[in-house]
C-alpha cells in the first residue's frame, strides 16, 4: 500500500481527497493508491459506487457541526489499516451495499475526541470480511 502521493501526511493532518458541499453527489468512481483523507462530507451528502483499493487515512469522514445525512450506497474498500468511515457529524450515517475487505474498524464516532454524542444515528451493515471492529468501541455511539 503506498500512501505517499500528494495530499498524504500523518494521522490528523491529512487533506482530503474531495470535499462534498451540503446537497452533493458523487458517483462511479474507483480510487487507487492515492486517495489522501478520502472523501469529506460539508453536510448531507451521497457517495454511490465509489471504490477505495487501499485507503489510506479514512475513506469518508463526516463534517463537524454537520447535521445532514451521509449516504454510501454501494462500492467499497479494501486495505484500510485504520478506519473507513469518520462520523464528527451530530447527523445521520447510512451504509448500505457496501463491500469491504481487510479493514481496520468500519466506523467510528466521535473522531474528534470531544466524547460528546449529539443526537447521531448511524445505520451500518452486518458484514465485512476481515476486519477487526465493526464500530471502534471506544468511543459513544447511540443506537437509532
Amino acid at each position: 500500500k503506498d500512501c505517499s502521493g500528494q495530499g498524504t501526511a500523518p494521522q490528523g493532518r491529512t487533506k482530503a481527497l474531495f470535499e462534498l458541499e451540503d446537497g452533493a453527489t458523487i458517483q462511479n468512481g474507483i480510487v487507487g493508491n492515492h486517495g489522501a483523507d478520502g472523501i469529506h462530507c460539508k453536510g448531507t451528502c451521497t457517495i454511490k459506487n465509489v471504490w477505495f483499493q487501499n485507503v489510506c487515512d479514512d475513506m469518508v469522514t463526516a463534517a463537524s457541526d454537520s447535521s445532514g445525512t451521509v449516504t454510501i450506497d454501494g462500492g467499497g474498500a479494501r486495505n484500510a489499516h485504520d478506519k473507513l468511515f469518520q462520523d464528527n457529524s451530530h447527523g445521520k450515517f447510512i451504509v448500505q451495499n457496501f463491500y469491504g475487505e481487510t479493514l481496520g474498524k468500519m466506523y467510528r464516532a466521535c473522531g474528534e475526541g470531544d466524547g460528546r454524542v449529539r443526537g447521531r444515528k448511524a445505520q451500518l451493515p452486518a458484514r465485512a470480511r476481515r476486519r477487526r471492529d465493526l464500530v471502534d468501541r471506544r468511543r459513544a455511539l447511540r443506537r437509532p
